[in-house]
């Protein structure tokens, strides 16, 4: 197995700082408290907070287990349900006239068939 190129791993530094700041609000953990616990200085965990700064995987270790979390409740995002997609569909949907939803449906199902046969040639 190869290693993954960092410069091609994204991480979303806005969800994480977010994050980071709630579950530390959550939990009652001043910035400095937190970056005594993870053993960095309070202006990284505020720079953290804000998305300004990239961080090791120590350090994301190190903070997931300052707050009780998994690495991955920290920087994963997560996936929106079907009714979600559904939702936001809606107020598309309403801009086309009734003969260009019939066209929309019919390239969704060319779609969904072309998909199929890629399904099962994996």
């Amino acid at each position: 197995m190869e290693d993954v190129d960092a410069n091609q791993v994204k991480l979303d530094l806005s969800y994480f700082g977010n994050q980071i700041a709630k579950i530390r609000s959550e939990q009652g953990l001043s910035q400095e408290q937190l970056a005594d616990l993870v053993s960095v200085a309070p202006s990284r965990i505020s720079k953290m907070e804000h998305g300004q700064v990239n961080s090791k995987l120590t350090t994301l270790v190190a903070l997931s287990n300052a707050l009780h979390v998994t690495v991955d409740e920290l920087v994963r995002k997560p996936e929106p349900d079907d009714g979600v997609y559904l939702l936001a569909f809606r107020p598309l949907l309403g801009q086309f006239t009734r003969r260009e939803l019939l066209v929309l449906y019919d390239i969704l199902k060319a779609a969904q068939t072309s998909l199929e046969l890629y399904r099962n040639k994996i």
